[in-house]
């Protein structure tokens, strides 16, 4: 990379720059933005897709083992997580099948989406069912563990799958805790979940799952971009003077890809 060059990255979320002009990162965590996208497109890509990334590469072992016919449920898949993870997994040759509202279904078809339910229909646990056994099902509408219960039938026996979500009390018992007593405290609720919710009983488990910026996460999402394997999925963008109407749009729910703040524009 060169000076002037158009970049692109993600920040550890430990430090500080939400919604600033300017940030100092990590090189390693940089890239040359894909010239295949405009600043605000780029911009609506990496958080969400890095994080989808990480869920499903570290916390769901595909980092170690083919994704290739592997079934996976993506629960809420029409947000920022849920679209990024079809077309990652799509890219690695899974098999996919997604939740959504009924409005969203052409939406996710345009991702080349395997199977879609929508949710808000009577039958859509049943169909979930039908739609067979999976080796990944994960939570990117935020339902968290509470609702892993209700899909433990749906998890592969003896095939070490996974039920993953995206919402923990980890930042709030770190907070609540401290940092020691914090992550003890985790370990203690996540062994619990995993007794309470009975998946464990035929080697299946129920995991957290965490944005982690990773050099490598970012550079394969780079070149997925390039050759028009993940596109971006932006549902509206506010200029930076209506911040406070973005928040309330993603307080709302129900979104169809990302929310972009253009900094530059009043």
């Amino acid at each position: 990379m060169n000076v002037g060059d158009e970049v692109w990255g993600a920040l550890p979320p430990h430090q500080q720059g939400c919604h600033a002009q300017y940030v100092i990162v990590n090189k390693s965590l940089v890239h040359k933005k894909p010239c295949n996208l405009s600043m605000v497109e780029a911009g609506s890509i990496p958080y969400a897709t890095v994080t989808a990334w990480s869920v499903l590469k570290i916390t769901g072992d595909l980092y170690w083992t083919s994704s290739k016919g592997k079934r996976v449920l993506i629960l809420g898949g029409s947000g920022g997580v849920g679209t990024a993870a079809i077309q990652l997994l799509k890219a690695w040759g899974a098999q996919v099948i997604a939740t959504c509202r009924g409005d969203a279904v052409p939406f996710l078809e345009s991702f080349g989406t395997d199977s879609i339910i929508d949710y808000t229909q009577p039958d859509a646990e049943k169909q979930i069912r039908e739609c067979g056994k999976y080796d990944i099902i994960l939570d990117a509408a935020g339902l968290g563990a509470d609702v892993g219960p209700n899909y433990a039938d749906c998890l592969k026996d003896w095939n070490l799958s996974k039920f993953i979500t995206l919402r923990s009390p980890m930042l709030r018992n770190v907070d609540e805790y401290g940092l020691i007593m914090g992550m003890m405290k985790n370990s203690v609720d996540l062994f619990t979940t995993n007794v309470k919710t009975g998946v464990t009983s035929k080697s299946s488990t129920l995991r957290w799952g965490f944005f982690l910026p990773l050099s490598e996460a970012i550079k394969e999402i780079t070149s997925l971009v390039e050759e028009g394997k993940i596109c971006p999925t932006v549902e509206k963008v506010f200029p930076f003077s209506e911040l406070p109407k973005s928040y309330e749009r993603m307080k709302a729910g129900h979104l169809r890809g990302k929310i972009v703040i253009n900094i530059d524009e009043e």
